[in-house]
Parts: structure tokens; C-alpha cells; sequence
């Protein structure tokens, strides 16, 4: 595969922790970096308007840099999407089901899989062993977009069964859930809020124990 355009983008405002330890980003990395909208023009120049863009998740990063359907593009194809696994209805749905049979059927639920376990699971590729990688993400989800497109449901089907029955990896967020006080998942709340609790509990103590000192001398 051919990386067309690879670039670190210039925050406009003060950033608040690069998360180094999951981006591999520096300051000095986006010191001379390219200002957003001079990397969306040249993401623009690349992607014709009739393009199918592939990727895992791929709507965040499109609404993120402002890319419209229809203009910029023409359709996606989320990855996540294609070995999404429909979870069975609850014991309580199938008893309302019985109740009455000819209620809607209830709102379907999917869990999905994160790229690195899809890849890990269906290629046997770690893609996040260091710092997370964009242009291998990438790389991957267009890998397994071309490796399943032509798949038979039944195919598709036992990929998905595989990726179900397979033991869940453990995320970045889930061993670091707090950087630089930056939340990266809800135990980073639960220890954001422990930790303020602990320094408002400190900062209150000390504060009693200085009036008292003041008093007695």
C-alpha cells in the first residue's frame, strides 16, 4: 500500500497533555507542524468526489476534519461495521415477545470489536505493540476491507463468531486510565475524583492545623 499523506497538525490552542505515552507525540513533533485546515486542503486534493474511504470508526475522523458526504466523498465503509457481532435478546425480551407477539421487534445491539482485536484475531497482527499508528491503522482496515469485500455471509459469519468467542484484549484506556489528568476511560473519573477528594480532604486538614498553631501562639 501507497501512504499518500501522513501529518502531524498544528493545535491551534493550548494543548493540555500530547498523551506521549499513547501517541508517541512530542512538542517538538508539531513545533513546525501544518496548521488543520492546510492538511484538510490536502486531504481534499487526494480524495476524489466519488470515493468509498475505508477505515475503522472512520465517521469520527471525517465529521473531525469536516468532510462532507456527497462533496468529498461519496460513501463509507466502516470496518467495524462488517464484524459487528448481534447480540441475542435479553431473557425480559423474549418474554415481552411472548406477551405479545405483535409488539415491533426490539431495537437490535451489536458488539463491536476494536481494530487491534479484529486484526489480531483474524490476521495475527498486533497493530498497536508500541505508540498508536495511525498510518498502520489505516493500512490494516483497507487490508481487511479487501481481504472479507468478497466473503460469503456464512464466511463473515464464522469470522464474527471467532472474534466473540475470543478472549477480549486489554486497551490502552484500561491500563493507563488517566494521563497528564486527561480521562481516558470511566475509571480515570473514578480516580479523578479520588484524587480530589483526597487533596481537598489535605488542603482543608492543613488548613485546620495552621489556625490552630496560630491560636495557641
Amino acid at each position: 500500500l501507497e501512504v499518500l499523506l501522513d501529518r502531524y497538525i498544528r493545535p491551534a490552542g493550548a494543548v493540555a497533555s500530547y498523551l506521549t505515552a499513547l501517541t508517541g507525540i512530542s512538542p517538538e513533533d508539531i513545533a513546525n507542524a501544518d496548521t488543520l485546515d492546510a492538511v484538510v486542503d490536502a486531504v481534499r486534493s487526494l480524495l476524489p468526489a466519488d470515493a468509498t474511504v475505508v477505515g475503522q470508526s472512520v465517521g469520527h475522523d471525517l465529521d473531525w476534519l469536516g468532510l462532507r458526504q456527497g462533496t468529498d466523498y461519496k460513501h463509507t465503509l466502516d470496518i467495524e461495521n462488517i464484524f459487528r457481532q448481534r447480540l441475542p435478546l435479553t431473557p425480559l425480551q423474549h418474554e415481552m415477545k411472548k406477551v405479545d407477539p405483535a409488539a415491533p421487534p426490539p431495537v437490535p445491539k451489536y458488539r463491536v470489536f476494536s481494530l487491534r482485536q479484529t486484526c489480531l484475531y483474524l490476521t495475527g497482527v498486533d497493530v498497536q505493540e508500541g505508540h498508536h499508528c495511525p498510518v498502520k491503522d489505516a493500512s490494516y482496515a483497507l487490508y481487511l476491507f479487501c481481504k472479507y469485500r468478497d466473503s460469503s455471509p456464512g464466511a463473515l459469519r464464522a469470522s464474527r463468531d471467532a472474534l466473540h468467542r475470543a478472549p477480549k484484549i486489554v486497551g490502552f484506556s484500561a491500563q493507563c486510565p488517566l494521563i497528564d489528568g486527561v480521562v481516558l476511560s470511566k475509571d480515570g473519573y473514578r480516580i479523578k475524583r479520588t484524587a480530589r477528594f483526597i487533596w481537598t480532604w489535605w488542603v482543608q486538614r492543613r488548613g485546620a492545623r495552621r489556625k490552630g498553631r496560630r491560636g495557641r501562639s
